[in-house]
């Protein structure tokens, strides 16, 4: 079972929450999930858009206007882990973090989760 979570951030919102995550993120909120019983993994994307029409310039990459432009993904063994996690008092312990930080709260975007029941490849 995964969980995608992206906030929606304004520029300067966006600054904040990078610094947030080399500070305190990856050292103190991503090292307490790992321990949470049916955690299996967490990544965090930086979103870009990229213009093929002009390829040969790396400066055509740009942030996209209509996404995030960062996002969580969580995996979990099934869904009971999943609510598990909901209740932890480690995912308070980081939302009441994030509420220092950002006193008007964080606008998820996208607040996800989904199981893939089958794959199937041609």
């Amino acid at each position: 079972m995964r969980h995608i979570e992206a906030p929606r951030l304004s520029p300067a919102e966006e600054e904040k929450y990078d610094n947030w995550f080399a500070r305190w993120g990856y050292d103190v909120y991503i090292p307490l999930l790992m321990k949470l019983p049916g955690f299996k993994e967490y990544a965090r994307y930086k979103l870009i858009d990229f213009d093929w029409t002009n390829w040969t310039n790396l400066t055509s990459l740009k942030i996209p206007a209509s996404h995030p432009l960062y996002m969580s993904v969580l995996t979990f063994e099934n869904i009971e882990a999943f609510e598990e996690y909901e209740k932890s008092l480690e995912l308070g312990a980081y939302r009441s973090a994030m509420d220092i930080y950002f006193p008007r709260g964080l606008d998820f975007k996208w607040y996800v989760q989904y199981r893939l029941n089958i794959s199937q490849r041609k």
